[in-house]
This record gives structure tokens, sequence and C-alpha cells, in this order.
């Protein structure tokens, strides 16, 4: 055999169809045109998560906010974390679009053209979703560059949006969004044509959102929500009723996220320090940790609270603009235990004059220490570096 590009394809897909990681599927896909043709075919089949989460890097900019022309898009980059390189995948569908990865190796993508899609880079599989036009919230008075950036903040999926047994969307996945001017939260399905509005208290605005014990979750400034009648069939209206109180002591400015961890779910308090120069810069300098737990007072009317923790079991957070999420560090993927790793997801960020994506670390909740993961420079001004799972 001459080459690897010489590997007959049905050989080929034997081999693909026992990998069990998405790493393998990428390190496969970088090969050859051949092998990449014949990833796109397995895929699809493949369930678990990748074995260290792959960092997406942002596209090239120019001066004028835009991606760098060329006469054809160049590869996105990914930088794994367990081997410390980067790989290069062609993804043309998410060129000057924002990006957020939303689990099970999907990522939802907005752009100018106010069209919301879902895509696998793996698969090339695209699913389309209802456009931004079907929101409650519509963002009138806004230029198209200021909607792509802020109509949608989050974005979460129940399962895999695509069903592998079928061939065709999974309509039992529910795909939930924190989104618009004031931060609303929203849910719709593979198929819908329309997103429908959860029913909130007043002015209240989320800053994430998890699926837990099936079940959606939502982080605001003062409660921690959970979401009910969640069913785009039914007439009850979907709410987000029974809420926890965040403790007094958590600054209600912080930035929180939701993180299912070793089967307990997690709020997680990201606290920025504002510089002077360069202007609306921010950079992460603590964290609080807390856990969702039953009240030994079962009659209570609200029978959660949330406790401080001081460790992390030994697990590893990663949290951002896309979907939060923890994993089992070890010698194969090259994750600490007790960290926090970070991205840059503060708004202001995005209007320095180079870009928002600086401020990306890992975070040791022992010993309070600061450090970075990725020693490159990848800004943007709409679409910031984003884990990938």
């Amino acid at each position: 055999m001459d080459s690897w590009a010489g590997t007959p394809t049905d050989i080929l897909l034997n081999i693909l169809g026992w990998l069990t990681l998405i790493d393998d599927l990428i390190v496969a896909h970088a090969v050859c045109k051949s092998w990449r043709l014949s990833v796109h075919v397995s895929a699809g089949k493949i369930h678990t998560p990748p074995n260290a989460p792959w960092l997406m890097l942002a596209e090239e900019i120019t001066k004028g906010n835009q991606p760098r022309p060329r006469p054809h898009p160049r590869p996105r980059r990914f930088f794994n974390l367990s081997d410390n390189k980067i790989y290069h995948m062609n993804l043309p569908e998410t060129m000057n679009r924002k990006c957020r990865s939303i689990g099970f190796g999907w990522i939802l993508t907005n752009g100018l053209d106010l069209q919301i899609n879902l895509i696998h880079p793996l698969s090339k599989l695209k699913i389309d979703l209802p456009p931004e036009s079907s929101f409650v919230e519509q963002l009138i008075a806004f230029e198209p560059e200021r909607v792509r950036l802020i109509q949608i903040k989050k974005a979460v999926a129940s399962t895999n949006p695509w069903d592998t047994e079928a061939h065709c969307y999974n309509q039992k996945c529910i795909i939930m969004t924190i989104y618009g001017q004031y931060s609303r939260l929203a849910f719709t399905k593979p198929g819908n044509k329309t997103w429908i509005d959860i029913k909130t208290p007043p002015k209240t605005a989320f800053s994430d959102i998890a699926y837990y014990k099936d079940k959606f979750y939502a982080a605001g400034c003062f409660h921690v929500y959970t979401c009910i009648n969640i069913d785009d069939n039914s007439d009850i209206i979907p709410t987000a009723a029974t809420r926890t109180l965040i403790p007094s002591w958590i600054c209600p400015a912080s930035r929180k996220y939701l993180v299912e961890s070793s089967g307990e779910l997690l709020l997680v308090c990201r606290y920025l320090e504002h510089q002077s120069e360069p202007r609306g810069s921010s950079v992460t300098v603590y964290f609080d940790v807390l856990k969702l737990k039953e009240k030994e007072e079962a009659k209570k009317k609200n029978k959660y609270e949330l406790v401080k923790v001081e460790s992390l079991d030994n697990q590893a957070l990663f949290i951002g603009d896309s979907v939060s999420f923890s994993l089992t560090p070890s010698t194969a993927n090259g994750c600490k235990e007790n960290c926090i790793y970070f991205t840059d997801d503060y708004f202001l960020n995005y209007f320095e004059e180079k870009g928002s994506g600086s401020d990306m670390g890992v975070y040791n909740l022992k010993d309070h220490t600061n450090e970075p993961y990725y020693n490159g420079r990848s800004l943007s001004h709409f679409c910031t570096p984003l884990w990938y799972i």
C-alpha cells in the first residue's frame, strides 16, 4: 500500500467503527481527504465525549472586525489539552458566525443572516433551528453585528439532537437558550418553527443553564431556578418556578455558571477585576463554588439550599460561553484536578480594539492560583475561543 490514502473504504470504515472517542476521529479526520470522508460517515455514531476538551479557537480577524478575506475559508483551529497540539478542520459553516458548543459534539451558530443552525463538525450534519425572528423579544433597534453578538448568550441540549438510528433529527431533544437584551429563557426542538418563551419572574436576567436529572436549571443574580412544563405540546405555560436562594455573601455581579459534576449540581461564581487600560478589559481573579443540597428539614417549602464547597472531589470544571461541564482528570487528558478551566466570555471585552479572548486560564481551587493553559493569542470581536465537547 503506497499511502494511508489508499486504505480500502470498507476496511477504513470498519476500523473507524471501533473508535469510541471524538479525539480519535478528529485525529483521523486530519490524515487525508479520503479519511475525512469516512470520518463524516462514522462521526454521528460516536456518543462518548472527547477524552479531553478541545478549545475551538477564534477566526482570524481584520481591523474591521471581520474574518480575514481569503479565496477559501481558512480551516478552524482546535487546541487539544491532552497533547498541547493544534489541529485543523474545515468548517466553512462557522465562517463569520458566532458559535457555542451545546454538548454531544454539536455547535450552535448564528450570523448576520439571523438564521440559527446546529452543526456537527465531524459528521458535517446540519440542523436548521427556528430563526431569530421567532423569538418573543426582538432586537429591532440594533444593527446585525450587535444582534449576532447578544441575541443568543447560552444554549444547552437535553440530549443528542440527531437520532443516529433513524438518521433524522431527534424530536425528544430540547434546546434551551438564554437570549435577548434582557437575558430571557426560551426553548425549541429540532424541526419546530418557533422558540417558546419561559415564564420567569419580572426583571430576572439569567447567566447560565444546565440540564440536570431530567430538568433544566437556570442561574440568575440571586436565585437558581428549576424550569417546569417544558413541553411544546402542552397547554400549560413553561415556567421557571421553584427557586433556590443564592447566599447573600455571593456578589450579585459575579458571573455564574451551572455545572453537573460527580452527580451533583454546582454553582460556580466567577469574580472579575476591571482594568482601566485597555478600556473595558477585565481579568478573572477568584472563584467560589457551591453545590445544590437538599435541606434536612424536608417539610420546608423550598427543600434545597446552596452550600459552599472547598474541593471539586478531584474533578475539573470547564466554563465559558458554551455548555459548562466537568471531567475526571487523568494522565491521558492532561487536565488538573480541583481546577476550573475558563474562557473569556465577558461582554465588554468584545469592544476592545484587538477583540476579546485574552481572559483564559486555569484556576486552582485549592491554592487559589491562576495560570494559562493556552499560550497563544486568539482574539475576536464576536466569537471568542470556546470549549468543544
